[in-house]
């Protein structure tokens, strides 16, 4: 009998971990989709997705891709807001 309620508590782990996991891997999915959407800025709310995502993966592969996409995407803000111009930080 003891061994049916630790069988059923891994399962329950498990299955919060599996949860856990397809949250942190479908808000960087819903943020890339935000970012793709022509015509409109929607950098903040992906910012905002990507970091959840990492609080619920913050180590392993999916939390280094996070990772890449918020590079990215604070690359693509500061030359929006560079409007042009040099960036300091690249021209010393």
């Amino acid at each position: 009998m003891a061994m049916g309620r630790l069988a059923s508590r891994c399962v329950d782990m498990n299955l919060d971990l599996l949860q856990r996991d397809l949250a942190a891997g479908g808000l960087p999915t819903l943020a890339q989709c935000l970012l793709s959407i022509e015509g409109e800025s929607h950098e903040a709310e992906a910012d905002e997705l990507f970091q959840r995502a990492l609080q619920l993966a913050p180590v392993g592969d999916l939390a280094e891709k996070i990772k890449n996409q918020q590079r990215r995407l604070a690359d693509r803000v500061m030359r929006a807001n560079a409007k042009g111009m040099s960036r300091m930080d690249a021209a010393m």
